[in-house]
């Protein structure tokens, strides 16, 4: 299972690369696919932990990385695209500009810093 997340993880960041040649009203899409890239990294490091830290839902997969005293150095990053991403889903007011990517793209940065250098120290090869 680490595996699938790891290959998500890497087609979610393809898929945000792909999205920034797309006009602007639509990068709103690569803020969310940059945070789904998040998502799966973090799933992937998870996945190597057990089944108690087997996520199926956002809050349970917030309440897996409190309890992963590893993980805390990226616990604010995801945070932070997570509320992003919702915002462009969910907040028919919000559009996702040129600060909002910089953002994401920092913010997903921080968590890959965090975890990708985990996930190669239990084996597990990122594309």
């Amino acid at each position: 299972m680490p595996e699938a997340h790891a290959r998500a993880w890497a087609k979610f960041k393809a898929n945000a690369q792909a999205i920034a040649a797309l006009p602007a009203p639509l990068w709103g899409l690569r803020v969310v696919a940059i945070f789904y890239a998040a998502l799966h990294l973090v799933s992937a490091y998870l996945a190597t932990k057990g089944e108690a830290f087997q996520a199926q839902d956002h809050g349970a997969r917030r309440r897996a990385m409190k309890r992963s005293p590893e993980l805390r150095q990226a616990e604010g990053a995801y945070k932070l695209l997570q509320e992003l991403s919702e915002a462009v889903r969910y907040d028919p007011n919000f559009d996702a500009g040129a600060t909002d990517h910089q953002m994401a793209l920092a913010q997903l940065a921080k968590v890959e810093a965090v975890v990708a250098p985990k996930l190669r120290g239990r084996g597990l090869t990122l594309l």
